[in-house]
């Protein structure tokens, strides 16, 4: 008895037509717009820094702060010099030069040095950032920091930034005022009418000039301080012309207005175009499949009427009669068991490409990956969903 399934190894071409076509469905599903590969990152070694009235141990905290928030900068690989014994540029006594040469021998791009001061409660920090292929000073800072732990991480972070990433330097303004249509302007720039539905972004730290204009209302004109990777939130009685409150809030904390593109996000539900179009494909493979087994039973129904005609006996005329009809029959079967064949290879491979397109609906890592081998043949998935 001949029995009809599926098995890709059973038959070269057909362990070549299921790894092909499954590897166009895969190439399908993933065809997006090619994607920028990622900017490189620069090199940048932190040396020790000198101290002036301030102790060794504080030094070497605030040196460890300092190199935490260089190397969680955007674009930043920070060089550990843990496994050099003696202190690099030791001898270099500030000189640029030096100090280049030294940072190029590490494979850094650019060197940071600089001396930390006590000043009464306060600290003054003095850094540079040095070019190594230059050997010249590319930027130069002063800063000085107070309080708690919390704010010298965040003075500390402020100076990384101000030193490699200064266009990155700022802090937004969020304004909250009961009165709609109301203009609104930052150091004279016009940036929209209440309610405004973003922050105001990409300010620099420091003061800055708020003005609120509304027909039938005094001008509000007031001085709104700025920190940096801080929101403030400023509150506004327009009527009184006055400020009510000011709140300083970590940038991305939570409470804060959402962004545009996340709620149509939330409101699109799970049904994205890729997976209405991941059900279709998916439906089709499974009438592709039913038709399979309908074409495999039709050709074991052929095949059992062909057994069932009387075979030709010795010296008679049965086979005149005979044969034609079984050959027919084999020759029906024949047909059923190719469409079967095929129909099993395409139905399973568009409820393959069906689950891949359901799974990969959103952003996604995951790649296919189509293998041929003397056994057989597979397809997987490699990445993240």
């Amino acid at each position: 008895m001949l029995v009809f399934t599926p098995v890709v190894r059973s038959c070269p071409w057909r362990l070549l037509a299921f790894a092909l076509v499954a590897t166009c469905l895969a190439n399908t599903a993933w065809a997006k717009p090619a994607v920028a590969p990622p900017a490189p990152q620069r090199r940048v070694v932190v040396l020790p820094l000198g101290s002036l009235g301030v102790d060794d141990s504080e030094a070497a905290s605030l040196l460890g702060f300092l190199r935490a928030e260089i190397a969680k900068l955007p674009g930043v690989m920070l060089v550990d010099l843990s496994k050099h014994g003696k202190l690099v540029g030791a001898d270099c006594r500030g000189e640029e030069k030096c100090l280049g040469a030294a940072g190029a021998k590490l494979g850094a791009e650019v060197v940071i040095a600089g001396t930390v001061a006590g000043v009464g409660e306060a600290y003054s920090i003095d850094l540079k950032a040095i070019l190594t292929r230059t050997g010249h000073e590319d930027t130069r800072i002063t800063e000085v920091i107070s309080g708690e732990r919390e704010l010298l991480i965040d003075g500390v972070r402020g100076a990384a930034y101000k030193l490699l990433l200064p266009s990155q330097y700022a802090g937004t303004i969020q304004l909250e005022l009961a009165e709609e249509g109301a203009e609104v302007f930052v150091d004279g720039r016009p940036v929209g009418k209440t309610p405004l539905k973003t922050p105001i972004p990409s300010l620099t730290p420091g003061k800055h000039a708020l003005k609120i204009v509304k027909a039938g209302f005094a001008d509000f004109d007031k001085w709104v301080d700025v920190r940096f990777a801080r929101v403030s939130v400023v509150k506004v009685d327009l009527r009184n012309s006055a400020i009510t409150g000011v709140m300083f809030e970590k940038e991305g904390q939570a409470g804060l207005a959402p962004v545009e593109a996340d709620a149509a996000q939330v409101q699109g539900g799970i049904f994205t175009g890729q997976r209405v179009g991941a059900l279709v494909v998916g439906a089709l493979g499974v009438l592709l499949v039913g038709g399979g087994f309908y074409f495999g039973d039709a050709a074991q129904t052929e095949r059992d009427a062909a057994n069932a005609i009387p075979r030709p006996v010795e010296g008679g005329g049965v086979e005149s009669q005979s044969a034609p009809e079984a050959r027919g029959r084999l020759a029906a079967m024949s047909a059923n068991a190719i469409a079967a064949d095929a129909a099993w290879v395409l139905g399973g491979c568009a409820v393959a490409a069906g689950v891949v397109l359901w799974f990969t609906g959103g952003h996604s890592t995951a790649a296919p990956v189509v293998a041929v081998g003397p056994d057989g043949a597979s397809v997987g998935i490699v990445g993240s969903f």
